[in-house]
């Protein structure tokens, strides 16, 4: 059981506002299932937030093939670190070692426009990037 908020945010679709790489990091590991809410008038003393409980299956076959756990973690928490920029210009921030050239080509050659943002990604497409990165930092 967790604040109702927090627990939306774990099933986030990525068409709504709140999917970010919380929810990316969640679902790579889990499915989640909101089960129910908890009005705050069920506990003493009274929280000002309403709960709900959540489920939480892990399904290792959810998971997209990458070459590396640790980059695709990287790559999606560089693509939400600064949410109101592209694809292009939150990856370069979060790969310095990389050139904002170098970004632009994997961000290419991986079928994505370079001006998309993290949030209309899903899991698969962020596992496609992480391979691209693995492949030039090799």
């Amino acid at each position: 059981m967790i604040q109702r908020e927090v627990a939306r945010r774990y099933a986030q679709s990525q068409e709504r506002g709140d999917y970010g790489a919380f929810t990316v990091f969640v679902n790579w590991f889990a499915q989640p299932e909101l089960l129910f809410d908890v009005q705050p008038g069920c506990f003493i003393p009274q929280p000002k937030v309403t709960s709900s409980v959540i489920v939480l299956r892990g399904d290792p076959s959810r998971r997209a093939e990458v070459k590396s756990e640790a980059m695709f973690m990287r790559v999606v928490k560089a693509a939400f670190a600064q949410r109101r920029k592209t694809l292009l210009n939150a990856l370069s921030a979060g790969f310095g070692e990389m050139s904002k050239e170098t970004v632009e080509k994997c961000l290419t050659d991986s079928g994505f426009d370079p001006k998309v943002r993290g949030e209309v990604l899903s899991i698969g497409e962020f596992a496609k990037i992480a391979d691209a990165f693995c492949a030039v930092l090799d």
